[in-house]
């Protein structure tokens, strides 16, 4: 099975848009049944992981197994992780309480030798990095088994301020002085998992397990209106909504991962 006609042309269309890619895409790599034969994919509730410190815990409770050795957390913040693993924890940041400080907007080397790691974390830090594509390609290099990625869907941080009309999110906008810390890219379920699927396998390495976390309650625009044609008009739409999420909302299908799924992770293991 070749590629996804969907992802090419949604890549294509990005790449024409931007002024082209810094280097060309490997297109076979986009193929993921060649690249990560076997690979399980499982939906659980995004209540697993909601909050920081439950999300760590619940890295810890799907790996017990597997963070026996070495275990580096990028972008660990709080280093929740450092108190459940029972091998040796090694957690990476600038804010938190990391065992070694590293700036992850700096483009430099994560500070680990090749293949030195048994167990490399790190969920839901590329979307804040100005370069997330050399970070990611980093966690494969010093992983000499296992990395674990996680991803949100940012189109959730969205639908909110879309249906009320403000600006409710905390992790994008513009504001008068410059954030320490804030979402840098803006993308969907789909684009998150060719994104993580490729790199991998271009570094080497095969998804065992992918997992999409999944949000309850209705997603997508509902447009606020004024005036009774405004309000009519709103709920017609809002209808209209559910109605499609009730024809094309199935679970798998890209409108499903792209409205529905709120977070993905993504379990890789070295081939070699």
């Amino acid at each position: 099975m070749a590629a996804e006609p969907a992802s090419v042309e949604r890549i294509r269309r990005q790449g024409s848009n931007s002024g082209g890619f810094e280097q060309g895409v490997e297109w076979e790599l986009l193929d993921h049944e060649a690249h990560h034969p076997g690979m399980r994919v499982e939906v659980r509730s995004g209540d697993l992981i909601a909050g920081r410190e439950r999300r760590q815990s619940h890295v810890f409770e799907a790996n017990a197994e597997r963070m026996t050795g070495r275990v580096v957390d990028v972008g660990c913040d709080r280093a929740t992780l450092r108190s459940l693993v029972p091998g040796t924890y090694v957690g990476l940041d600038l804010f938190g309480d990391p065992d070694v400080k590293v700036d992850l907007l700096s483009s430099q080397a994560l500070p680990l030798r090749d293949r030195s790691a048994d167990f490399v974390v790190c969920t839901d830090v590329l979307e804040h990095l100005y370069d997330p594509h050399f970070y990611c390609d980093e966690l494969f290099r010093i992983s000499r088994e296992w990395v674990l990625i996680g991803l949100p869907n940012c189109w959730m941080a969205g639908w909110p301020a879309y249906r009320a009309g403000i600006p409710l999110y905390k992790n994008y906008g513009l504001s008068p002085e410059r954030h320490r810390d804030a979402h840098r890219w803006y993308f969907c379920t789909e684009e998150s998992v060719d994104f993580t699927l490729y790199r991998g396998a271009r570094a080497g390495f095969r998804c065992e397990v992918m997992t999409h976390f999944t949000a309850a309650g209705p997603a997508g625009l509902a447009w606020p209106g004024t005036g009774p044609l405004g309000r009519l008009t709103g709920k017609a739409s809002h209808l209209a909504h559910r109605l499609a999420a009730g024809l094309f909302e199935r679970p798998g299908s890209r409108i499903w991962l792209n409205r529905r799924v709120e977070s993905t992770w993504w379990l890789l293991r070295r081939r070699s």
